[in-house]
This record gives structure tokens, sequence and C-alpha cells, in this order.
């Protein structure tokens, strides 16, 4: 994600995460220390920047839909943390750098974790209580609010993300039918990333049919993006994946479609779409 336009949405983004964050007391100061270290380790912001390119589509101030995009990349930084723990994944490194819980230890890791998914939810929550005593905010403009959070808080739930992890953890290092790898793609990774495009066009109070072109995008987007991850592991891995379960070749031919079923979703949106079709671009360069 190369362009202009990715690129300013990002750095607005990580300039607000800090401001956003809530406060944590003094005495529990090795708490902030441990989310902040996580939380601005780098990466793509993809997911947040998702939320934020949709002004573009409904004419939305982006400064509104930043408290959504920091509390997605809140929940992502949570979500990187405990995958990361020895009873996940067990990683020592990401990003060049020691994991979290190789820095603070496997309960401040933990606790950091649950600190950044609470703050999430509570940086959604306030904004949309204050955005709701606005006396110039309308009924559409607040249910839209609402609508965001709601998206956001089940799309990485117990339905959503949570659900594909769990699904990923009892079946790891099994061979197991591609039905199967499927609901764990879409659940894992593409739920997250549907939630986060949807977000920022329900706080527009986008049209149903922009909403169902958007997420028809997001699914095939986010489905491509875990296939793309798989075929950068290669075969690589005791894990299963698309590549281990289907071979290369068919796990290429496989995102490659899922890439084109995403840019007919939004072929009507020209301009308006550009930091999406971004992300497509980048997808087909990794495959």
């Amino acid at each position: 994600m190369k362009s202009r336009e990715y690129t300013m949405l990002k750095d607005m983004l990580e300039n607000s995460l800090l401001y956003n964050l809530p406060e944590v007391p003094e005495k529990s100061r090795t708490l902030y220390d441990s989310m902040v270290y996580s939380l601005m380790a780098g990466g793509k912001r993809m997911r947040g920047v998702l939320c934020l390119a949709a002004a573009d589509i409904t004419g939305l101030d982006y400064t509104e839909l930043l408290p959504f995009a920091c509390a997605i990349e809140y929940i992502q930084a949570y979500s990187l943390i405990h995958d990361d723990l020895p009873a996940l994944d067990n990683d020592d490194m990401r990003r060049g750098k020691p994991t979290n819980h190789k820095v603070f230890g496997e309960d401040m890791a933990i606790l950091a974790g649950d600190g950044l998914l609470s703050a999430a939810m509570e940086t959604m929550s306030v904004f949309c209580a204050s955005f709701a005593l606005n006396e110039g905010a309308s009924r559409e403009q607040v249910n839209g609010m609402l609508m965001a959070q709601a998206c956001i808080s089940s799309g990485v739930g117990i339905g959503g993300m949570v659900a594909g992890q769990v699904t990923d953890v009892q079946n790891a290092g099994k061979d197991i039918p591609g039905e199967l790898l499927d609901y764990i793609h879409l659940h894992k990774t593409a739920d997250f990333i549907r939630a986060s495009v949807l977000a920022g066009l329900f706080a527009g109070c986008a049209d149903q049919k922009t909403v169902e072109d958007f997420e028809s995008y997001a699914v095939n987007m986010g489905i491509a993006f875990q296939i793309a991850d798989d075929i950068a592991d290669g075969d690589q891995t005791d894990e299963c994946s698309y590549v281990t379960l289907h071979g290369m070749e068919a796990a290429r031919s496989r995102a490659a479609e899922l890439i084109e079923t995403a840019r007919r979703a939004i072929a009507d949106y020209e301009d308006k779409a550009l930091i999406y079709n971004d992300i497509l671009d980048f997808l087909q360069e990794q495959i």
C-alpha cells in the first residue's frame, strides 16, 4: 500500500492512537508501557485505514471516524499480543522486535491485551455517547454511529474473529477439510476486515446498496489476504493452510479469483474507492 492517499490516512491514524487511548492510572504504569509497546510497533494499519477510507464514500469527515479507526487498531494490537503467547503461536519475535511477553512477561502481556480490547470498547462508547448528546446530531446519524460500534464489537467477538481463532486452535496440527479451513479464514481474518469497512460506512449512513457492495469487497479481500499470508509462508509450516491443503498454484489461483471478485464489487465507485483498490493491488503483488 504505497499510494499517497493511503499514507495520508495511515499517518493521521498513527498520530491519533495515543491521543485516543484511555488514561491508565500511574500505579499501573507497566500496563500502559506494555500496551504502547505493541500498539506503536508499526505495521500497515490496514484495518484502521479501511475504516477511515469510508469517509470518501459517504462524505463524512475523517476525524469523525478516528475513534473507530483507533479502536480497530487497539483490537488488532491486542489480538497480536495474545496470538504470540506460548499457549497459542508461541512467537518470540514480531516485526524484528521481541514479542510482548518476552519483554514484559506472560502475565503482563495477557493483561495488556485485555487492556487494549477494553480500551477499544471504551473509546467507541465514549465517542458514541458524546455524539448522541450533540444537539445537531440527527437520529439517523446517532443510529449510524451506534451501528458502527456494534459492527466492530461483533466482528471481533465470539461469533467473529474469536470464533475463528478457537476453531484454528482446536484443529492445529490436524488434517482438516477445505470447508473448515474456509470457516477459519472467514471468521479469523475476514470478519475483522469486514467490520472495519462496514463500521465506516454505517457511521456515515451509507445506503443499503453501498453497504452490500463493500461487504462483498471486504469478505473476498479478507479471505484473499489470509491466503496471501499462507502463500508467503509457503509449505514451511506445520499448520494447515490453503497452501498445505491445496498446493501453491491452487492457492495463487484462488487468491487471484477473490481479488478480482472484490474489485468488481466496488467497480461503480471509481475515484472514491482508490484506497480499497490500492489494497487489492498490494495483494495481487503478494501472490
